[in-house]
């Protein structure tokens, strides 16, 4: 099994990175060069990607599905 991704997913991707405006100024060679970098994380629901005081070492960018944020046990 490939971990390239078909050129149909390169697609989506590169679209949906365009439409981040964080990453407008890039230009194509930018843009694949950051999809380069990415990797794909599927999250069950209820999963806990980081808490309140984790060292910043992730960037994440939901694509599908919902996130929620809880601070002190308060949904927020």
């Amino acid at each position: 099994m490939s971990d390239t991704p078909s050129p149909t997913s390169t697609t989506s991707l590169r679209a949906f990175v365009r439409a981040i405006g964080l990453f407008e100024p890039l230009d194509e060679a930018g843009i694949d060069e950051l999809i380069g970098e990415l990797k794909p994380v599927k999250l069950p629901g209820g999963a806990t990607p980081f808490a309140g005081g984790d060292t910043p070492d992730e960037l994440y960018f939901l694509r599908s599905g919902r996130l929620g944020g809880v601070r002190a046990g308060v949904a927020v």
